[in-house]
C-alpha cells in the first residue's frame, strides 16, 4: 500500500465513523482505529484496510455519499449553493467512474476526492 492509500484508507475510515485512538504508544506507534459510530467490523490498524483496492469495501462508502445529498437532510439544506453544487459535482464524477467501468483504484480517487470536500466545506462549515 502506498502512503497515498493509506492517507486515503484513513480518510474514508474516519468518514464512516472511525475514531482515532492513540493510548498505547508502545504497541500502536501510530494509533489505531475503533468503531466509534460505525458498525465496521475491520482491523484496528489501516494497513489492514482495502478500501483502495476492493470494491467490496468501497462500494457501501459510495451508498453512504449518495445518501448524503439526500433533500431531507439537513446538513445538505444549510449548505450555501456554491458548497452544494461542488458536492453534487464530485457525486457525479463518483457515478461517472461506476458508470464507464473505472478500475477501483480510480473509483477509490474519486471518492477521496469527495471526503476532502466533504471535510472542507461540510464539517469546517459546521465548526463555524
Amino acid at each position: 500500500m502506498t502512503p497515498e492509500e493509506l492517507k486515503g484508507n484513513i480518510l474514508i475510515g474516519l468518514y464512516l465513523g472511525m475514531e482515532h485512538v492513540n493510548d498505547c504508544p508502545e504497541e500502536y506507534p501510530n494509533g489505531y482505529y475503533i468503531p466509534g459510530k460505525t458498525e465496521l467490523d475491520i482491523d484496528y490498524t489501516p494497513d489492514g484496510w482495502s478500501f483502495h483496492e476492493s470494491m467490496d469495501w468501497l462500494y457501501p462508502v459510495y451508498q453512504e455519499i449518495i445518501q448524503f445529498a439526500d433533500s431531507d437532510n439537513p446538513m445538505f439544506n444549510k449548505l450555501d449553493t456554491y458548497c452544494r453544487a461542488l458536492i453534487l459535482s464530485q457525486q457525479q464524477e463518483i457515478r461517472d467512474a461506476l458508470i464507464e467501468g473505472k478500475n477501483v483504484s480510480e473509483l477509490f480517487k474519486e471518492i477521496v476526492e469527495w471526503i476532502k470536500i466533504y471535510n472542507e466545506k461540510v464539517l469546517e462549515d459546521d465548526k463555524t
